[in-house]
Parts: C-alpha cells; structure tokens; sequence
C-alpha cells in the first residue's frame, strides 16, 4: 500500500532555504483566495503529472517566444496533454502578456 504524502511537509521543504519577507508574503496570498493557494501549492500536483514539464522562454529583439514542453509517460499522460491542449492559448497567453507588461515596466 501507498504512503499517504504530508502536502504541509512537502509545502514546507519546497519553500526551504526562501527569504522569510517574501515567504510570508507568499502564505498571505495563499490564504487569501483559492487561487493564491493553488498558485502557491502547485508543485504539489506537478509531482503526481502524468509525465514532465516545463516553460521554455526565448527573448529576442522584438518579440518573446514562449514553448510550453510535455514529455507524457504512457497512455495517460498523452490523454491528458491532449485534453488540456486547447486552453494551453487561453493561459499562455496571458502569461506571454503579463511577462512583457512586466519587462516594460521602469525599474527602481
């Protein structure tokens, strides 16, 4: 039989070794709305993905080239990538977006 994992273990070692202001900043926004919490705990279902992923990033001059990567394990994992692949455009849009919002922004 499985171990059952301790999600606040797990949350706390992810967070390890973080500075404490910004930490604490962190557990505000997670307590605040469910979103902030999911945001804030998502490694936590990353682990239990149905394959690897990951964010690719390529500035140049004039435009930012965002590919997301999906490397299934078996049957599963490529349902998966196939069911959730149309709104893939809708949040990595808006991600591309907020990055470049981000970027424009004066510095302090």
């Amino acid at each position: 039989m499985a171990t059952r994992r301790d999600p606040l273990r797990e949350i706390e070692t992810f967070n390890r070794g973080r500075l404490p202001e910004l930490l604490a900043l962190k557990y505000r926004k997670m307590a605040a709305s469910p979103f902030g919490y999911f945001r804030g705990t998502n490694h936590l279902f990353h682990a239990d993905w149905p394959g690897q992923a990951w964010l690719e990033f390529d500035v140049q001059p004039q435009q930012l080239v965002q590919t997301a990567h999906f490397l299934p394990r078996g049957l599963f994992g490529r349902l998966y990538w196939y069911s959730v692949l149309p709104l893939h455009n809708l949040v990595f849009q808006d991600l591309a977006e907020a990055v470049v919002r981000g970027a424009r922004k004066p510095q302090l």
